[in-house]
């Protein structure tokens, strides 16, 4: 749940309008644990959890899933598959997903909604025996997060097998709805629901103190490493080390990063946040770094970050490479202040000075408003059922 803010979103926003929910989700005994024991908290006791353990303990259900993924990996390789087999040899926790499925109740199921990869088969398996409506949240273009050309293959066939048999699809940026289309031919209902926030959560709580003199410049993902975005400005980080300029991590840090980060005092590193922690953090800052390795894969060149948009609804100026992705929403909302495709990034921070920067929330953008697309879908997919 800590690796998918947008799924954590839409439980709340069906719990706000009176929907009983049940969540099947993986856990995991890392640095997510304590994220996601605060997210159930939040949420509340109303929410049915069916948790899988995402590790390999107890034993025998990671020994049984792996086993499975091998054998399916080996009939796709000689040409023997369908959806499920394929579905398998990607995802080796989809098993997992369809036992899990077996625990629900039918009868008290209107809606089912995939939101990861692995839980496209058995959501749609599920769904078509028992004659229930479901939605599928692609966000991402899945099959462009790979390289290999076998991959990128079978992620296809698994959206062209299965996506049009959804009652809608959402996705999370208007090129990787374009992308989908291409792939699947979908002719029901496709919509374009950004990982906007909550304003109230980029109302501050306590004085937020700005023009210190001190540019501070901020970067969060789950994980702080290499090939993230941020390899040629840690390398160059010695240019800018004398400047009146700070950089803040935020994320679980891989020890490989130490070898560039160590010795600068002006590189602050933090934890993995919640949610709202990490947007009051945000106030705090100047700048947001939306550095992206758009060769890196296609899904990367096409999609629009969670931290590009919690900058923006922050108030921050953006550094930002010039993806697709990022592109079409710099040319939609037009940040104040902010640079796209800078041709030399150290250089484009040497020349920021404090007091360029009158940061303010931008209440436009925000999940209130995205929300409502969901509300509308799920009531029309409601109607199916009377």
């Amino acid at each position: 749940m800590a690796t998918n803010p947008r799924l954590v979103k839409e439980v709340a926003l069906a719990l706000s309008l009176h929907y009983k929910v049940t969540v099947i989700a993986f856990i995991f005994n890392n640095w997510s644990k304590p994220l996601n024991d605060s997210i159930k908290k939040q949420l509340g006791s109303t929410v049915n959890w069916i948790e899988i353990s995402g590790d390999r303990k107890p034993f025998f259900p990671w020994l049984f899933s792996s086993l499975l993924q091998s054998i399916c990996k080996k009939l796709v390789s000689l040409n023997l598959y369908n959806t499920a087999i394929i579905s398998q040899a990607l995802q080796k926790r989809s098993v997992l997903i369809s036992q899990a499925l077996k625990k629900c109740s039918k009868d008290k199921i209107d809606l089912i909604v995939a939101h990861n990869p692995g839980a496209f088969y058995p959501v749609y398996s599920f769904a078509q025996k028992n004659q229930i409506p479901f939605g599928i949240d692609v966000e991402d273009y899945h099959p462009g997060e790979y390289k290999e050309d076998v991959t990128i293959k079978q992620y296809k066939n698994l959206f062209k097998n299965i996506l049009p048999k959804a009652n809608y699809i959402t996705h999370a940026a208007a090129p990787i709805g374009e992308e989908v289309l291409k792939d699947t031919f979908y002719q029901g209902t496709i919509l374009e629901v950004l990982n906007a926030f909550p304003n109230k959560e980029f109302e501050a709580i306590t004085p937020i103190q700005k023009n210190t003199g001190i540019l501070k410049i901020v970067w969060f993902s789950q994980h702080i490493s290499k090939g993230r975005g941020l390899d040629e400005l840690l390398q160059n980080w010695h240019s800018l080390k004398d400047l009146s300029i700070e950089l803040h991590l935020i994320g679980a840090l891989d020890p490989s990063m130490n070898v560039w980060i160590d010795g600068f005092k002006n590189i602050i590193i933090h934890s993995p946040m919640t949610q709202s922690e990490l947007h009051q953090f945000l106030l705090s800052c100047d700048v947001g770094l939306a550095l992206e390795d758009k060769f890196s894969n296609y899904n990367r060149d096409l999609c629009i970050t969670n931290k590009i948009i919690a900058y923006y609804q922050a108030g921050l100026s953006i550094i930002a490479t010039d993806t697709l992705g990022q592109q079409s929403f710099f040319k939609r909302y037009q940040p104040n202040g902010s640079i796209i495709a800078p041709d030399e990034l150290i250089k484009t921070i040497q020349e920021l000075n404090p007091s360029m920067f009158i940061n303010k929330a931008q209440p436009q953008l925000n999940w209130e408003t995205e929300s409502k697309k969901l509300q509308t879908l799920w009531e029309q997919v409601a109607s199916l059922k009377k």
